[in-house]
């Protein structure tokens, strides 16, 4: 579908990034020369670092990318044209997107390509879920109370209550007459926020 929606007669010339926000859909191109084959041992460190989203390749999309840098390209070879794949992103076992790549022959960003040249098309669609977005709103709003309810009630509070008691009574019992300056730094309370593995844990779906 993705393919079909996006091909590269449907998309403008001038620039890999094209963001569709009425679906979801960001579609990215880079051209690539594949005059040298790369071996699959070597595809991660030469080949898929730098591409788009290269992070959320899942093992059929590393496996045809790699299976394409490893063949041995020919000026008249069709034999990858129009060929791709796509796989599922899930968080929680819930389907929140899928991403697809495919490949075309010839530079598809430009007029005019070299003989062994392709054009990687990767696209990236996002789930939107309304309600399961109000959820995660409502959950985050959530999660800043309790966030702010700990850092009053485990920091700052005391913060206050330190410096009262400093105007009050300063520093020691026995404070020798004079001008006395006392500062309270206010640092950051994270540590005590995150001091519990269950209130970690809770900042995971966010």
């Amino acid at each position: 579908m993705l393919f079909l929606q996006f091909h590269y007669e449907h998309l403008p010339k001038a620039g890999p990034h094209f963001d569709d926000g009425d679906n979801n859909t960001q579609v990215m191109r880079q051209v690539v020369d594949m005059k040298v084959p790369i071996r699959q041992t070597d595809c991660t460190n030469l080949f898929l670092v730098g591409k788009p989203s290269d992070l959320m390749y899942g093992s059929s999309i590393r496996n045809l990318l790699c299976t394409f840098a490893a063949t041995n390209q020919s000026s008249d070879d069709l034999l990858w044209n129009s060929r791709g794949t796509c796989h599922s992103i899930t968080y929680f076992t819930a389907d929140i997107g899928f991403q697809c790549v495919w490949i075309n022959k010839g530079n598809m960003l430009a007029n005019v390509s070299l003989v062994i040249e392709y054009t990687i098309t990767f696209a990236h669609t996002v789930a939107a879920y309304p309600a399961w977005q109000w959820v995660k709103f409502g959950y985050r709003v959530c999660m800043t109370i309790l966030v702010c309810h700990l850092m009053w009630i485990k920091y700052y509070c005391h913060c206050l209550q330190l410096e009262s008691l400093l105007l009050k009574l300063g520093h020691r019992t026995d404070t020798p007459k004079g001008n006395w300056y006392n500062e309270v730094v206010w640092g950051d309370p994270t540590p005590i926020i995150l001091n519990k593995p269950l209130r970690c844990f809770g900042f995971i779906p966010r």
